[in-house]
């Protein structure tokens, strides 16, 4: 940190400059401030201001996520409660390291006693956000095990956008997949006569980047279950038409990957079943010179599937967000064009990862059916590059 203090260009990930803004604010005002794959920012935002609870952190405390549903009122009161049991914790625990002699003790009660003081602080400031604006949150409660867990989610967090926005005089908003440059200045609080917003086009010829629709049904929660043999039998085909070339199976969701994985026996097959095993999955994956087919939900963004890592691509589904979160829920309904937008974004981005470089090459199928509708009623979000690439 203090090199990065020092010097006249750091570069930092989005997570630990927002701890740095909001809380230790230690890197001051700039001239310049450079934000690549801007399209994350809400989504970073959202992640750093959401708040979780669950059993385990009350658990020192002797308290308990409550069941079921709560008016926000009497989340308020539990919030404050908990909010004084921790305080209480906090402080009984800096006297604990008074009187502890053992330096490797010290630190450990030190460290609790931190996390203590950032839950307080947390807290805090729940209530007074459930307080002045209840519309803007959701709460969600889950259990995993017998773990028992709430999360008081924003719907929208242009606010607090406000104050990285404040932070340079001037700053590049860069991205692939920016989509809709409007909609993501609104998003973010950001005015448009402010703004000024370049398109660039794609130096990758589309010819070497093909988009080829092949209507195979719907995906959709209620109707993949008659789509999925028809899938299946298609990725089947693929595999001996590029069969000596690698590929990647774009899932979206679990169940679609643990139908492919369960039903497609081969040996080429290479797949995580979690997300804990996503990157040992992919190191393996991108560094063996076999033929493999990897099919993961996960592989959307981050990824560099260049040259012979990725010859082919199969998309399965159309990626619209989970319409079961709340969060989502509540901002596509107060933001119908936001859930579209969010839909062709993380589409673009998914077919992005196989084409990486000007002499690089990348076949991509899409066999989920909504896709004709998302595209004939947003042809307008989805990039130029994009669009020249489809062949329907």
């Amino acid at each position: 940190k203090c090199t990065a203090l020092r010097h006249k260009y750091p570069v930092i990930n989005y997570s630990y400059f927002l701890h740095e803004t909001f809380y230790a604010g230690d890197f001051g005002h700039r001239k310049l401030l450079i934000c690549d794959e801007a399209h994350n920012i809400e989504d970073s935002l959202m992640k750093f201001v959401e708040f979780s609870v669950s059993d385990r952190d009350l658990e020192h405390v002797g308290s308990k996520v409550p069941e079921g549903e709560l008016p926000i009122a009497e989340w308020i009161g539990k919030i404050r409660e908990w909010e004084d049991l921790m305080w209480t914790e906090r402080t009984f625990t800096k006297e604990k390291i008074e009187k502890t002699c053992n330096m490797e003790k010290r630190a450990e009660l030190a460290k609790k006693a931190h996390e203590l003081e950032e839950k307080v602080n947390r807290c805090g400031f729940i209530i007074s956000e459930l307080q002045s604006d209840p519309q803007n949150w959701v709460i969600d409660n889950s259990v995993t095990g017998r773990i028992r867990k709430v999360s008081f989610k924003p719907v929208f967090v242009k606010r607090w956008a406000g104050k990285i926005f404040g932070l340079a005089e001037n700053f590049l908003l860069q991205s692939a997949t920016i989509i809709d440059a409007e909609a993501m200045a609104s998003s973010l609080g950001l005015p448009e006569d402010q703004c000024a917003f370049i398109r660039a086009p794609s130096s990758f010829d589309p010819e070497k980047r093909p988009v080829f629709y092949k209507p195979l049904g719907s995906m959709s929660h209620g109707r993949k279950e008659g789509s999925l043999p028809i899938l299946l039998d298609a990725i089947k085909k693929l595999m001996d038409e590029y069969s000596h070339e690698k590929g990647v199976i774009h899932t979206h969701t679990y169940p679609i990957r643990n139908y492919i994985v369960e039903n497609l026996e081969s040996d080429r097959v290479i797949s995580n079943h979690n997300t804990c095993s996503r990157d040992t999955v992919m190191k393996e994956f991108m560094k063996s010179g076999k033929p493999l087919v990897l099919v993961t939900p996960s592989a959307y963004e981050g990824v560099d599937f260049k040259y012979d890592i990725c010859r082919w691509q199969v998309l399965c589904k159309v990626p619209y967000a989970d319409f079961m979160d709340k969060q989502v829920r509540k901002r596509a309904e107060l933001d119908p064009r936001w859930y579209q937008w969010r839909t062709v974004l993380r589409l673009v981005q998914t077919y992005g990862r196989g084409m990486r470089a000007e002499d690089d090459w990348c076949h991509t199928y899409i066999f989920d059916s909504s896709f004709a509708q998302l595209f004939r009623r947003n042809r307008e979000m989805f990039p130029d590059w994009f669009v020249d690439a489809v062949k329907e």
